[in-house]
């Protein structure tokens, strides 16, 4: 898994979001929906903040104003904060 992170997962549909639990440390964590589509995508793609806002915005006004980009940027930093992604952001 590229997160690097011993994970297991459990989503709901729509905007609920869904839990994390961190087989290494033992935490569970609920995660929005963003958040937790962003971990899911880590696992089949390099972190590269500008595409993967282009992806989960597609053609949205939050990408064109830059609040896109600033979304996946700040929900990628609190995935690395809680330990469940070890990738560097690009």
């Amino acid at each position: 898994m590229p997160s690097g992170i011993a994970q297991i997962r459990r989503y709901w549909d729509g905007d609920i979001g869904g839990v994390v639990f961190n087989q290494v440390s033992g935490d569970t964590h609920f995660l929005d929906a963003l958040a937790f589509e962003l971990l899911e995508l880590a696992d089949s793609q390099t972190l590269e903040i500008e595409a993967l806002s282009r992806l989960l915005f597609e053609d949205t006004q939050a990408l064109q104003d830059g609040e896109a980009h600033s979304r996946v940027h700040s929900a990628l930093r609190h995935l690395q904060a809680l330990g469940l992604l070890q990738e560097q952001l690009s």
